[in-house]
């Protein structure tokens, strides 16, 4: 089946979708393109929304929401509060972390999206305990290599940044069952990320790949993998090896051909390669080879 690029246009997390891909794929296949499916993060129940309200009740290890709440800076009043366990200031242009953040020991859920930041303290990876990161759409330009010590993290996202790098240390990071680099500067990713034994979901969406570590073919537990709207020219590693591999976007790179292999997926649900070099013959190929996947050329 094909879905061409014709019909009026959507837009999605940032990305335009035809709406005949969007009818043709359904909603399984669209929250892919999206960034998000099946496995969903949690959201947290908090205790409270303001500042005042934290340091009124005395609550120990409560989860405080200051999302868009107009802060310049950090909130030196928050060294009180410091055995919370859940902390938001995402869209508080705050723009800088005290070295006092290292102090929150207890802290499980941290988001610091969208605050401005261009610098990640060594401090904060000393916050052993933490299993959500949000550092999302800031100007990071390098992540500190201590970053491998979050040893609990689940889920880490480094969308929106100005990385041209990351550490090879995220490859200690073994509990990590969700990598988000989305819209970056990356020109490769170090080999060591295929020591994420617990990968479900990579995302490497707008970078600028030319190239990839055979190493990725170790991920076994990927379900999502999303290395789109890149600079690929093929696929070096052995896919064959990604049994739990249900979605993957190759869209907008410069692909001719996919791994003679890739009839050895047999989860994968939906495959996206719009705008590659992809000819006939192999599209007639994957077609053959994957008689059960949505492809969408």
């Amino acid at each position: 089946m094909q879905a061409h690029n014709f019909g009026l246009l959507s837009f999605c997390e940032g990305r335009v979708i035809p709406w005949r891909v969007i009818l043709l794929a359904g909603v399984g296949a669209l929250t892919f393109v999206c960034g998000c499916a099946d496995w969903e993060k949690p959201e947290p129940a908090w205790n409270h929304t303001s500042l005042e309200s934290a340091l009124k009740s005395g609550e120990t290890g409560g989860r405080l929401k200051l999302a868009g709440a107009g802060f310049t800076e950090f909130p030196a009043e928050l060294r009180k509060l410091s055995d919370m366990t859940w902390l938001t200031l995402r869209r508080n242009k705050i723009a800088t972390l005290p070295p006092y953040i290292g102090e929150f020991s207890k802290l499980e859920w941290l988001d610091l999206g969208e605050t401005e930041l261009a610098a990640v303290p060594v401090e904060l990876c000393g916050l052993d305990g933490l299993r959500m990161l949000y550092l999302n759409y800031n100007k990071l330009s390098e992540i500190p290599a201590e970053i491998g010590g979050l040893s609990e993290l689940t889920y880490l996202n480094l969308d929106g940044n100005q990385l041209q790098a990351v550490p090879a240390e995220l490859g200690n990071l073994s509990n990590l069952k969700w990598l988000r680099l989305n819209g970056n500067k990356l020109a490769s990713v170090p080999g060591e990320l295929g020591k994420l034994a617990e990968l479900q979901r990579l995302y490497l969406r707008s970078n600028g790949l030319t190239n990839l570590p055979l190493e990725l073919a170790d991920l076994g537990n990927l379900t999502d993998l999303d290395l789109s709207r890149n600079r690929l020219t093929k696929i070096p590693f052995d896919m064959s090896k990604l049994q739990n591999l249900r979605r993957l976007d190759l869209s907008h790179n410069q692909l001719t051909e996919l791994p003679s292999n890739i009839g050895d997926l047999k989860e994968l649900q939906s495959l996206w390669l719009i705008r590659n070099r992809i000819t006939q013959e192999e599209k007639d190929r994957l077609k053959s080879a994957l008689p059960r996947c949505y492809i969408v050329f």
